[in-house]
């Protein structure tokens, strides 16, 4: 019995981690064999190495437009490899898949779905064309989040029986250990005495919302002049973020450090989450771990994002777009601190409870009829 993952790229996004997750977990727990496959550039990114040092091996099959073509190219790649269940991203690719691999004798294919429908009318009759074509070939869609399951069979106009939810994976776990070993690092070393430090992980992109939280830090400082801002992550906004800092004369209360390997570290070192985005967010899979790093959060009041965090229980939800809502949201965290330990104690136990590896795989044992 083969399990093949499908990706696009082998750059480390939530997809990959969550993919990664599950054959690290497979690679213990059951006795499969594991394939990866990228169709787009692919061969020596993270995630291609992630794979590899668990023993999965990694195939490149890059789309270059050619349906046939690549349709072939997988169903001689899924015949060698006996592939007998598939778990695919990209939804939309995801029929070039499914044809391929059944066409090799896979009998079990599920379509993971990590964002909500495309806002591009064009783009969205494509992609709903698409996925009523591959219908009788899929075994299932798996949306990230309740509200991205509702969006599909919305837009997608696909039956509500065939599409389930399966919140994505964080290592609980390790990120809570490895945090709380930062948190006892600093707690002890020469950084004690430093102001308060809010931190949100997130690529730099503008389906977030990083504009906000900066508008919030510089109206935060009035009442706590020291606060800093860390923006953990890169991408194609970095340059207008910074100048928006700059103007609004907080530019050396707000830290960009880039991509970062070390995120529960990062996550330790830091008193609040705070994590500003759009609509089109289909799950915030950093927002469990900073769950798990026991931090209190702010985040924006977007439907994944509220389903994410308990409906509110397991973090404080502001109107999205309202800098002065978020700044007066972390004021009252970094002023009553024993509330704020509270929400983050009840956010780490919905974390353990919702989204460990362990969990996740668990559902997906029954999807895959394991």
């Amino acid at each position: 019995m083969t399990l093949l993952h499908v990706l696009g790229g082998d750059s480390m996004g939530g997809c990959e981690r969550l993919s990664i997750d599950l054959a690290s977990h497979y690679a213990h727990t059951r006795k499969v064999k594991q394939v990866a496959l990228f169709y787009g550039d692919a061969g020596s990114g993270p995630a291609w190495i992630e794979f590899q040092k668990l023993g999965v091996e990694t195939v490149a099959i890059p789309y270059d437009g050619r349906k046939l073509a690549f349709v072939r190219d997988v169903r001689r790649m899924c015949r060698s490899r006996k592939v007998d269940r598939v778990l695919t991203h990209g939804f939309g690719m995801h029929l070039l898949i499914a044809i391929g691999a059944r066409l090799a004798g896979a009998h079990r294919i599920l379509a993971l779905v990590g964002n909500p429908p495309p806002e591009d009318p064009n783009v969205l009759r494509r992609v709903r064309r698409r996925a009523q074509m591959a219908r009788p070939l899929v075994s299932g869609e798996v949306a990230c989040s309740e509200y991205v399951r509702l969006q599909m069979i919305q837009q997608y106009r696909l039956p509500p029986t065939r599409v389930w939810v399966v919140y994505p994976s964080a290592r609980v776990n390790e990120v809570s250990r490895r945090s709380e070993a930062r948190r006892h690092e600093q707690k002890y070393g020469h950084d004690q005495n430093r102001g308060p430090v809010i931190i949100m992980v997130a690529r730099l992109d503008p389906i977030k919302d990083h504009a906000t939280v900066i508008r919030a830090i510089s109206i935060l400082k009035e009442s706590f002049p020291d606060v800093r801002l860390r923006l953990v992550g890169d991408g194609p906004i970095r340059d207008s973020l910074q100048t928006l800092a700059t103007e609004l004369g907080v530019k050396d209360s707000v830290e960009f450090t880039g991509a970062r390997h070390d995120i529960p570290e990062q996550l330790g070192g830091a008193d609040i989450f705070v994590y500003g985005t759009t609509a089109n967010e289909g799950f915030g899979i950093v927002l469990a771990e900073a769950m798990a790093a026991r931090l209190p959060i702010v985040c924006t009041d977007v439907g994944p994002c509220r389903e994410v965090l308990d409906e509110g229980r397991a973090g404080v939800l502001v109107e999205p777009g309202n800098p002065l809502a978020m700044a007066g949201a972390l004021e009252c965290l970094l002023r009553d601190r024993d509330a704020a330990d509270q929400m983050a104690i009840r956010g780490l136990e919905h974390a353990r409870h919702h989204y460990s590896v362990e969990q996740v795989a668990s559902q997906y044992d029954s999807l895959l009829g394991w």
